[in-house]
C-alpha cells in the first residue's frame, strides 16, 4: 500500500504541476527522445560512416585483425571531441547567457562582479546583447536537431565527426538550463508560500494582541509564531522541490524507453538483408579493390535514421522551449 500511495501521489502531483514546471518537463521529454539515440548509437554511426565512406577503407579494415576495435576507436574519437567541447561550453556559456531572473543588485554569474577583472568591461559591454536562458536553450536544441538531421546524408568520416563534436555545445546547455529554470520556479513558489504565511500571521496578530497584554513577553511569542510558520512552509516547499525534481527525472527517463522502441522498429526495417530495396544502395567498385570491397553498399543507415528521428523530436522540444517565454 505504501508504494501504491507514492505512485498515486506522483500521478496527482504530475497532473497539478505549475504551468512553467510542466512545460520544462515536456521539453525534457522531447529532448531526451533525441539525446537517447545520440548517446547509444552516435559512436557506432561514426565508425560505420568511416567503414562505408569508400571501398578502399572497407578493404583496409577487413584486412585488420581487430575490425570492431578499429571502428570503435574511430567513433570514440568523435565522442572525445564532443566531451571537450561540452566541457568548454559549460564554462563559457554561463558567462554569455543572462540569468533566469536578472536583478541589478544581485551578483549573478554573468554580472561583472562575478567575472574576473580582466573580462569585467567586456561583460558590461555585452550585457545588452546577452540572450536569456530560455532562448539560448531553444537555440541549442535547434543546433542539435540541425546537426543530427544531416546524419542520413553524411558520407564522410570527418563530417560525421564534426557533427558529433558540435553537439557538445547543445549538451553543455542542457546540463544546466532546465535545472536553472526549475530552480527559479521553485524559488517563486517558496516566496509565494512565505508571503501567504506572513499574511495569515498579520491577520491573526491583532486577535492575539487583543487577548494578551502588550508587554515585552509577547514579542518572543510573536517571533516564535513567525519562526514556526517559516519553518513549516520551508519544509513543505523543500519536500515539493524534491517531488518536482523527481517528476522531472521521470520525464527524462520514459523517453529513453520510447527511443529504444523507435530504434527497434527502425532497425527491423532498415537492417541490412531485411529490406534490400531500402538498404542495398548502389554497389561501389574501385580499381584494384577486392571482392569484399566491391560488395560494399552505400544504402540508408539504420543508426543514421534513428539519429534523424531524434533530431525531429529535438525540433519539437525547441518549439516548446520558445513558447516557454510566453507562459
Amino acid at each position: 500500500m505504501g508504494a501504491w500511495k507514492v505512485v498515486l501521489d506522483i500521478i496527482k502531483t504530475t497532473m497539478r504541476l505549475p504551468s512553467r514546471i510542466r512545460a520544462v518537463c515536456w521539453i525534457t521529454f522531447w529532448s531526451w527522445i533525441g539525446w537517447s539515440p545520440f548517446f547509444v548509437y552516435g559512436t557506432t554511426w561514426v565508425g560505420e560512416t568511416y567503414y562505408r565512406q569508400s571501398a578502399t577503407t572497407a578493404l583496409s579494415l577487413q584486412s585488420s585483425t581487430d575490425v570492431v576495435g578499429d571502428i570503435a576507436r574511430r567513433g570514440s574519437l568523435a565522442l572525445v571531441l564532443f566531451s571537450l567541447i561540452s566541457f568548454a561550453g559549460s564554462i563559457i556559456l554561463p558567462l554569455i547567457v543572462s540569468s533566469p531572473s536578472p536583478s541589478p543588485s544581485s551578483d549573478s554569474p554573468t554580472s561583472p562582479k562575478a567575472v574576473s577583472n580582466r573580462f569585467a568591461s567586456l561583460a558590461s559591454r555585452l550585457r545588452p546583447y546577452q540572450p536569456d536562458i530560455t532562448t539560448a536553450w531553444g537555440l541549442s536544441q535547434v543546433a542539435f536537431g540541425a546537426s543530427m538531421i544531416l546524419a542520413p546524408i553524411s558520407k564522410s568520416f570527418r563530417f560525421a565527426t564534426t557533427l558529433i563534436a558540435l553537439c557538445g555545445i547543445s549538451w553543455a546547455m542542457y546540463g544546466w538550463a532546465p535545472l536553472a529554470i526549475l530552480g527559479e520556479e521553485i524559488n517563486k513558489l517558496e516566496a509565494s508560500s512565505h508571503g501567504q504565511a506572513y499574511s495569515s500571521l498579520a491577520q491573526d496578530g491583532p486577535l492575539e494582541m487583543g487577548r494578551l497584554s502588550l508587554d515585552s513577553i509577547h514579542e518572543p511569542l510573536h517571533a516564535g509564531m513567525a519562526q514556526r510558520l517559516d519553518e513549516g512552509n520551508g519544509s513543505a516547499t523543500g519536500d515539493m522541490a524534491g517531488v518536482y525534481l523527481g517528476i522531472w527525472n521521470i520525464f527524462a527517463t520514459i523517453p529513453q524507453f520510447l527511443a529504444t522502441f523507435i530504434s527497434m522498429v527502425a532497425f527491423s526495417i532498415l537492417e541490412p538483408g531485411k529490406s534490400p530495396e531500402l538498404t542495398q544502395g548502389e554497389e561501389v567498385a574501385e580499381p584494384d579493390a577486392g571482392d569484399a570491397a566491391r560488395r560494399l553498399t552505400q544504402g540508408l543507415s539504420g543508426t543514421a535514421v534513428c539519429l534523424a528521428i531524434g533530431a525531429v523530436c529535438s525540433f519539437v522540444a525547441a518549439t516548446r522551449t520558445f513558447r516557454l517565454r510566453k507562459i
